[in-house]
């Protein structure tokens, strides 16, 4: 369901994040085996945090909201929230999923829980470590990699 590529060229920065109108366009800096590489981990870690998420929302009712939109450009924004069937006192959780479509083809390019992009947050973190001078992409990779390979 995931366009990881786009997801990995997102959180890169191209194009900006929503919210972040001026960012450093990263990808275009990598190596083709470097944006491949970056691709993967963050598939391994995204697939690792939907299934983490998908446990904790089992049991909920999930409903769609009447503020989904078309943003433009293939683009669109399906708004969700998930209530606890088991625990009802428990606030609802918003997740929004951005969606790009190619014909008949759909895929989350990003994930907003509770107004937090998930492009953003990586964009942020790759973007620090990306531009420290004792850092850099080498840092960024083992950190990726660090993460993707927890249990």
């Amino acid at each position: 369901m995931f366009d990881y590529a786009e997801l990995a060229r997102r959180a890169l920065g191209k194009p900006c994040p929503p919210g972040l109108p001026d960012c450093t366009n990263h990808w275009d800096t990598l190596t083709c085996g470097q944006r491949t590489e970056i691709t993967e981990l963050l598939r391994r870690i995204a697939d690792r945090k939907v299934e983490r998420h998908l446990r904790e929302i089992v049991g909920s009712e999930v409903s769609y909201l009447q503020s989904s939109s078309v943003l433009g450009g293939g683009i669109s924004r399906v708004d969700t929230q998930a209530k606890s069937r088991t625990r009802p006192q428990d606030p609802p959780v918003r997740v929004d999923f951005i969606l790009m479509s190619a014909g008949n083809e759909h895929r989350i390019i990003n994930v907003v829980t509770e107004g937090s992009s998930m492009t953003k947050n990586y964009y942020d973190q790759f973007h620090r470590m990306l531009g420290a001078p004792d850092q850099g992409y080498g840092y960024m990779v083992a950190k990726l990699e660090a993460k993707a390979s927890r249990p």
